[in-house]
Parts: structure tokens; sequence; C-alpha cells
């Protein structure tokens, strides 16, 4: 049953060198939903022993179902300056690959000649934005519960009354 849903899917998207990206991808990568529609349809039961190894282990290889939380050795600190110079610049902190998951562990902020700012999510969708933080001088971000970012959305900061090179450290870890 779980083959016969998911045989047209591959496991994930391309790797980028091969130049199908983003409107160019295969549509047959497995999603999240089609995941879960399968999932949903078995009953735990014994008879379903089989369905629900297989399903498992489905799974592992996609990405779509976590077993021990964040991915070992993904986890990176950098950093990102504003060089805009005047006005409430905003910049991509971080944009994450088609197909994986980030958790956003810590953000810091050197502010120069800056009232405060801004750290947000965004999406490629649309021009939404939601606010995770605002600090008014240099500091530590105050991450109140995990943040996660996945594509199609980007980590974001906007510099207020910015006169440039402010600096935003950051550090992420990839869960799935």
């Amino acid at each position: 049953m779980v083959f016969t849903q998911l045989n047209s899917k591959t496991v994930g998207p391309p790797d980028s060198d091969t130049g199908l990206s983003t409107d160019l991808a295969p549509d047959t990568i497995i999603t999240v939903g089609d995941f879960d529609r399968v999932r949903n349809q078995i009953n735990i039961q014994k008879n379903n022993k089989n369905a629900l190894e297989v399903l498992n282990e489905i799974g592992r290889i996609t990405g779509m179902q976590s077993q021990s939380g964040p991915i070992p050795n993904t986890q990176f600190v950098s950093t990102v300056t504003d060089s805009a110079g005047t006005g409430n610049p905003t910049g991509t902190v971080y944009q994450p690959e088609n197909g994986t998951c980030w958790q956003l562990c810590a953000a810091e902020l050197s502010l120069k000649n800056a009232t405060n700012a801004r750290l947000r999510i965004g999406t490629l969708l649309n021009s939404s934005r939601v606010q995770i933080s605002l600090i008014s001088s240099a500091g530590i971000f105050e991450l109140n519960e995990p943040i996660f970012i996945s594509y199609p959305c980007f980590l974001e900061y906007q510099i207020i009354g910015s006169s440039g090179s402010n600096t935003i450290a950051f550090s992420l870890v990839r869960v799935r």
C-alpha cells in the first residue's frame, strides 16, 4: 500500500548544480502532504506492522519525520553586516534551501548609530513579514520559543535609524 501510493515520488530535490531548482524542480518530490496522506490511512494494528515499518523508513530517509532532533554537524554561526548607510535597511540573514528546515538558536546585534533592530521571518510567496524579536540597543535578541525557518520563508533583519556598519551574528541548526 505505501509503495503503491508513493512509487512516483522522489526522495528530495535535485542538487543545485543540476540547474533544476524552484519552479524547474520535478513536481514528483515527496511532500509532507504526501507523507501525511499515506500515514493517516494506516491503522496501528498488528497486521499493518510491515506498512508501518516501511512508512517509518520512508519518513527517516525523506526527512518527513524527526527521530532525534537536530541533524548533527549542521549547526553554524555566521554574521551579516548592514552596509546600506542610512534609513531602515532590511536584509536577509538566512534563506533555507527547498526541502530543508532550520532552527534559530541565537542571534546577537552590534548596533552602530542606530536606534533599534527587528528580527523577522518573511516569505517569498508575498511581501508578508512577522516580527520575532525587537531590541533597542546592542545585545542579544530574546527568543522565547523555538524559531523554525523553512523554504519559502527566510530570516531577515531590519535596522531602524541606521547609518551603516551594524552587524548581526546568528546561529542556526538544521532540523530537517
